[in-house]
């Protein structure tokens, strides 16, 4: 029997949908069961939504249930999503669409207006030094927020935030090391064939959500693997993930 701990506090406080899976005010993870006495009720730590009451009137709705029948890397799901690996994060099912964007994208607005933005640079190969090689999912999340910055919208960031497919919305430009979690894959099961890796210059290379420098960001070039830092204008393929 699973256990909880309840605890007291005075003020209840209903957070809006978050990317991270740990509640705020008061501070707990996703799971977590508190008593709020102001209110007489029970809230919980809902995943993706923050302190949710537990009575009719919440407006609750469970998240989604994720992809079934895709128990292997490269497996098609049932909504059409394909299994892509292990997130570098966490060790967390990661998943793709089964197609590149529609066109290509620049990294930021495809100009030269270039912001050095206050995001830690990834500046090495898989697996990464900075926390930024990973975590695309907050990445994207910063890119698409950075509204001030003389060079947005971060375009491809944009593009993945904006996609629902295959009955999500949460879909996220992947992190450096993340888009080598799906070059590594990418000739397993339904993965294969997926990618255009002849397509025009540069051929073959992707963007992460990984920034490196002032003007560039870190792109993989699916054909062989090679990692690189590419102008932050230039127009590459863009392939989303979630989790």
């Amino acid at each position: 029997m699973r256990s909880f701990l309840i605890l007291s506090f005075s003020l209840l406080y209903y957070a809006s949908p978050v990317v991270a899976q740990d509640c705020t005010n008061p501070n707990a993870a996703a799971g977590a069961v508190i008593y709020n006495a102001d209110h007489d009720v029970f809230v919980g730590c809902a995943l993706g939504l923050g302190w949710v009451a537990f009575h009719e009137d919440t407006g609750y709705v469970a998240p989604p249930s994720g992809p079934t029948n895709c128990s292997n890397i490269g497996d098609t799901c049932d909504d059409g999503s394909i299994y892509a690996g292990l997130s570098p994060d966490g060790n967390v099912a990661m998943y793709t669409t089964p197609a590149d964007a529609p066109a290509t994208y620049s990294w930021n607005d495809g100009t030269f207006n270039y912001t050095n933005l206050s995001m830690a640079d990834c500046t090495n190969e898989p697996p990464g030094f900075a926390a930024t090689c990973q975590t695309g999912e907050a990445n994207t999340a910063f890119l698409v927020g950075a509204t001030g910055e003389p060079d947005y919208p971060f375009a491809a960031a944009e593009y993945c935030d904006g996609l629902t497919a295959h009955g999500y919305s949460d879909w996220y430009l992947p992190a450096q090391d993340e888009l080598d979690v799906l070059y590594t894959n990418k000739n397993t099961g339904d993965l294969n064939g997926t990618f255009n890796e002849t397509g025009s210059f540069p051929a073959g290379y992707y963007w992460s959500s990984s920034e490196s420098t002032d003007f560039n960001g870190r792109a993989q070039r699916i054909s062989d693997g090679n990692y690189d830092d590419m102008d932050k204008n230039e127009g590459l393929a863009v392939r989303c993930v979630r989790k």
